[in-house]
């Protein structure tokens, strides 16, 4: 979770389950976002049940949807899509293998080799067990799985590269992914 942000000053811990958004039960992704497209573009509050630390208030400023469109269900769909799910490590589990806790690094658990992207993916040597920690060279800022998502569809395009630095057995090495689609 990303120091200063508003579900950190609300007191929800990382790795714990959003139980519910403002009194609908979550089972997915998409309902958050459905709670998410609800709530005004404007200074908002959303209440938040965490499964270990209870409910809390998420307080949101205005303009709170323009600066960050990762909850978007439809991004999803835009092109280009790496098709790899890539959860983020933990703060110990950066610490364990020796990166900074102040930088994102994601695990790369699954590839869709049953995609286009997934394929490329696979065939240009990136890994289940991969730790993608920069992109082009550039150390990867705070942010989210869903926000890295987005940085990849703001800054490529389908037929560019995609240059990863993954971590994998100890070893930095840069894996260079064609974007497919």
């Amino acid at each position: 979770m990303k120091a200063g942000s508003p579900a950190a000053k609300a007191g929800i811990r990382a790795g714990e389950e959003v139980i519910a958004m403002n009194g609908q039960p979550i089972a997915s992704i998409a309902d958050i976002q459905w709670v998410l497209h609800h709530v005004p573009n404007k200074t908002a509050t959303v209440k938040v049940t965490g499964s270990k630390s209870g409910e809390h208030t998420l307080r949101l400023a205005t303009g709170w949807k323009k600066t960050d469109i990762s909850w978007r269900g439809s991004i999803w769909s835009l092109s280009p899509r790496l098709r790899v799910w890539t959860p983020g490590l933990t703060a110990g589990e950066k610490k364990k293998k020796g990166l900074p806790t102040d930088q994102s690094a994601f695990l790369v658990k699954w590839i869709n080799v049953g995609s286009l992207a997934g394929k490329e993916a696979r065939k240009s040597g990136l890994r289940e067990g991969d730790v993608i920690v920069a992109v082009a060279g550039k150390p990867l800022e705070q942010m989210t799985p869903p926000q890295f998502n987005v940085h990849l569809k703001l800054n490529y395009k389908v037929g560019e590269k995609l240059p990863l630095t993954v971590i994998r057995g100890g070893k930095r090495r840069v894996i260079t992914i064609k974007l497919v689609e």
